[in-house]
């Protein structure tokens, strides 16, 4: 029986759909070969086990993915470009290697994918930048940054008639005073991290902690109450965890991973707190049948805490417009 007594929790999935233009500063086309042509496979994959657990879903997509073309792509790139002093990390260095559409690279392109995405319901269209672009790496500035957020919005406006609302920035690389122009770009959504040190240092031992914490929530719990803000500029829905990909050689803390998710969904259900799960695509681009199988577990889990306490599935979005309209409420 439904849990009336308390405001319902929210479980919110998102995706950050990059392809090879998330990792092309330190893989190749041979050496990631197969996962991302295994997330190609599981996108369609995953849709379906969207739609038949009802499963609300954002898709932080690279704009650079958008494109038909590379002449079409190369058309939409901004004027001002991110100067990192890490060159490799700039996409616009590896033109290149890239092919002339997605019939020939499949790499770099997913016009179809996008499409196919739109076809399902419940699924948001939301952006992962429009050049994977790094917000915390020398060399970059507001003004670059602000640049390749009009260029996503403009290319997906333009080739799928969506108005970008969300934002997921890559690496969750989250920074404060950046607000300000991605709301000005036309974003009121953005994902944060958890408020644990593991989650917001890029150290050895913060990789470490966030790597255990998958298993046995070294970390504390990462469900959120998001509350209404009358001085609210974008709404953050904080990530929670990670689906990471199925770990063969550690395939007995796999059922470890599983049982921790489940947890932290039955806390933010019993609670009426957010629980935020996220992943690549090419996460479960290998072992991509053991992948659908937890997740399948997971979804299911979900509609049993949906009968039971009410639990709902929201896109970023659709939780954010549910704090703006308490917000509004108290105003």
């Amino acid at each position: 029986m439904k849990n009336s007594n308390k405001q319902n929790g929210t479980f919110v999935i998102s995706l950050d759909f990059e392809l090879l233009w998330g990792v092309h500063d330190h893989e190749t086309k041979e050496s990631f070969r197969q996962q991302i042509l295994g997330a190609r496979t599981a996108v369609d994959t995953m849709l379906k086990l969207f739609d038949r657990h009802q499963i609300h879903a954002t898709w932080g997509i690279v704009g650079m993915l958008m494109a038909e073309s590379k002449e079409e792509l190369q058309s939409y790139f901004p004027t001002l470009k991110p100067q990192y002093e890490k060159a490799a990390l700039s996409s616009y260095g590896y033109m290149d290697d890239v092919g002339a559409d997605e019939q020939n690279d499949e790499f770099h392109y997913a016009h179809s994918l996008i499409k196919k995405i739109q076809e399902y319901p419940n699924q948001e269209i939301a952006s992962h930048t429009f050049s994977h672009y790094y917000c915390k790496q020398p060399g970059q500035t507001k003004e670059t940054f602000e640049a390749d957020l009009y260029a996503a919005q403009r290319i997906a406006k333009e080739k799928f008639g969506v108005e970008l609302k969300s934002l997921i920035l890559p690496r969750n690389h989250f920074v404060g005073d950046y607000i300000e122009s991605a709301c000005k770009a036309g974003f009121c959504v953005v994902r944060g991290n958890p408020k644990s040190f593991a989650y917001n240092k890029s150290s050895m031992l913060a990789r470490v902690f966030r790597f255990v914490d998958t298993y046995i929530g070294i970390c504390g719990k990462k469900t959120f109450v998001m509350k209404a803000d009358a001085n609210i500029q974008a709404v953050d829905v904080k990530a929670s965890t990670l689906f990471r990909k199925y770990n063969t050689r550690l395939a007995f803390l796999e059922k470890y991973k599983v049982a921790h998710i489940k947890r932290e969904m039955k806390y933010a259900a019993k609670n009426g707190e957010v629980y935020h799960l996220w992943w690549h695509p090419h996460n479960v681009g290998e072992n991509t049948a053991l992948c659908m199988a937890q997740l399948g577990e997971i979804f299911a889990y979900y509609q049993t805490l949906q009968e039971k306490y009410g639990f709902d599935s929201k896109t970023m979005y659709e939780a954010a417009e549910e704090i703006r309209n308490e917000n509004s409420d108290v105003m």
